[in-house]
This record gives structure tokens, sequence and C-alpha cells, in this order.
């Protein structure tokens, strides 16, 4: 009997070794590696739940989503009701809404950042500023998948985990939480219920029916890298860039976009997971009616700010005739710190 429970004995720590052995044999580093690889590359329909918390309480959309590698895209509201039947159609840089009256839901949910999968704009930052940790595997849309979790070496609030296809590397899953006095919340969520790897589009899945009442949202497709003395020369403002930048960001991009037929400078800070965006150009009439409906603190040196969608804060000032706008989902005092150290960029 004693031979029989030490024999038995051996066999359990065999199993929890090979286990143990089985599961570290996962890099995450390396999963994802390949997901940003082949995300990009891969065609699929499927139903996506989106989940945000606005104000402290989730609010979710559900959507039928058609995609075509690099750059078309189609989704079709289902949940909330008063959504349902809803389209958009994005082409390249151009998105397009379909038969849809109002310009915005009630609960303002961005309709150009629901239907985008996790993005990481640059892995060696990440893995300066986050660790990567393999947890075990999952199903999502009744698939396996590899949970990593992405957590900050440093004070960042922000982490998430994700739930990555191991066949396919599109993520399935992936849930953001901001860390506050010891406790995690979540911030938002995105989980695909359905998912297809060989769709079947018809010709006209992608072109836009005009004659539907169809109607451009987005029209940045001016987008472009360029030097501070180019930014400078096109958007004919003083350029103000921040001497204090918050601990893990660096400066990722440097674009000259256009909306409202004008251009604009967009500096983008990245920690390898998060972004803070600095916005600077000439004001104009979207810029007039979005300050009025800031609400907050308003100094006297000018700043407005208001906390918008859980963590993410926005300030802006105009400066002679440079009105700049920064924004990040950081706590408020470090992003307040970044705009107050703005200094003009002598030519």
């Amino acid at each position: 009997m004693k031979r029989i429970l030490v024999c038995m004995s051996v066999i359990g720590l065999c199993v929890c070794v090979s286990s143990c052995a089985q599961k570290t044999d996962v890099d995450p580093q390396s999963v994802i590696k390949k997901m940003m690889a082949q995300e990009s590359q891969l065609d699929y329909s499927g139903t996506k739940v989106v989940t945000q918390h606005i104000k402290g309480l989730p609010f979710s959309v559900t959507l039928d989503i058609l995609r075509e590698h690099p750059d078309k895209l189609r989704f079709t509201f289902i949940d909330p009701p008063e959504m349902n039947g809803k389209e958009c159609i994005k082409i390249g840089d151009n998105f397009w809404r379909i038969k849809d009256d109002r310009p915005h839901h009630r609960k303002h949910f961005k309709f150009h950042r629901i239907f985008k999968n996790f993005q990481i704009r640059n892995l060696n930052l990440l893995l300066k500023n986050f660790s990567l940790r393999y947890i075990g595997t999952e199903n999502v849309a009744g698939r396996p998948c590899y949970v990593i979790s992405v957590t900050p070496k440093s004070r960042s609030p922000l982490w998430r985990k994700l739930w990555i296809d191991k066949k396919h590397y599109l993520t399935l899953r992936s849930d953001e939480f901001y860390k506050t006095w010891g406790r995690s919340k979540p911030l938002s969520i995105f989980t695909f219920t359905k998912i297809n790897y060989a769709p079947t589009f018809k010709k006209d899945t992608f072109t836009v029916p005009i004659d539907e009442g169809a109607k451009s949202i987005i029209t940045e497709s001016s987008r472009e890298n360029v030097t501070l003395k180019q930014a400078s020369r096109r958007i004919n403002v003083p350029i103000y860039l921040p001497t204090h930048i918050p601990r893990g960001y660096e400066r990722d991009e440097l674009q000259i976009y256009q909306r409202d037929k004008k251009e604009f400078l967009h500096v983008l800070y990245s920690n390898g997971l998060s972004t803070i965006s600095l916005f600077q150009g000439k004001m104009t009439g979207h810029h007039k009616k979005w300050l009025k409906q800031l609400k907050g603190k308003q100094p006297q040196d000018g700043v407005t700010y208001r906390m918008k969608k859980g963590m993410l804060t926005i300030l802006n000032k105009k400066e002679g005739p440079t009105n700049i706008t920064l924004m990040g989902k950081i706590p408020t005092s470090k992003l307040e710190k970044m705009f107050s150290s703005l200094k003009k960029v002598e030519k």
C-alpha cells in the first residue's frame, strides 16, 4: 500500500511538472509579435460586443462586422435597440455613416473607436514600460486563445488582459483596467462572440450607397508625417511642445491632419500601451462649439478641462493664434504638469 501511494505521488508530481513546463513554454512576447504581424492581414466576419464605462456605468453595443484587409470594414449595430440596423462603412481613411440622421448617440459612444481591435504601436517601448505574462488558455467565440496580461512596471494605472487566437493571432477579447487606490476598475472591454476567418464578400459589400443618406464623418485623409519646421510652415502658427513628459512616455509621432478644411499638428506621446495626444492649430468653428460644451474648472490662465469617459482628461487653452489641446488617460495632475510645461518652439 505504501509503495502504491509513493508511485501515485510521483506520478502526480510528474503531471504537475509537465503541466507547468507546458504553460511556461509559451513566450508571451512571441505571441504579441505574431499578433502584430498577422492581425492586420486577416479577413474576417463576426459579432463583437464593446463595453465602455461612462461615468462609472457600463454601456455596451453589439456589432456585426465584415472586414477585408487592409482597410475595408463594414459594421451594423444590433444593440442597443435604438441603434439597431444603423450601418457604417470604412474605406481607407474615410468613414461613412449610413442611414443615420443623428450625429451622435445619447451616450456619446465614439463610432470610429468601437470597431478597432487592440493595437500596439511600439513593441520595444511597451516592453520597456510593461511586463507580459502568459496566464493560460481560454476559449473565446469557440476558439482557443492565449491569455496574456500586460501590467505596468512603474506606477502607470493602465493595464490590460488579452485573449489572442492561437491559430490566427487575432485579439478576440481585450479588457482594459485602471488601477486606483489598490483596486482595478474596468474601463473598456471588447469581445467577439462569433468569428469567421473565411468570409464571403459581395461586390457591393464595401460600396458606399450615397443615395441612401450616407454621410462622411471622418475625412482626415491628409494625415502625414512631418518635421517641426515643416509643421510650423504648414499650420502657420507658433508651435508649442512640453519640456516635461510623464515618466515612461516618449514622443512617438509628429503628423499633420486636416479637419474643417484646415490643417493641424498632432504630436503623439506613447508608453507602448497608452497614448497622450497634443493638438494645435488655428481656432475653427468646430473648436468654438466644442469649447462651449466643456464643463469644469476655468482658471484665470484660460485653461479649461473636463473629465470624459472615465479617466480621459482634456486640457485646452489659446496661446495667441494657436489653439492647444492636450488629452490622455493619465491622472489629471500629471497631464496638468505636462500642459503647464508647454514652451513655444523657436524657429
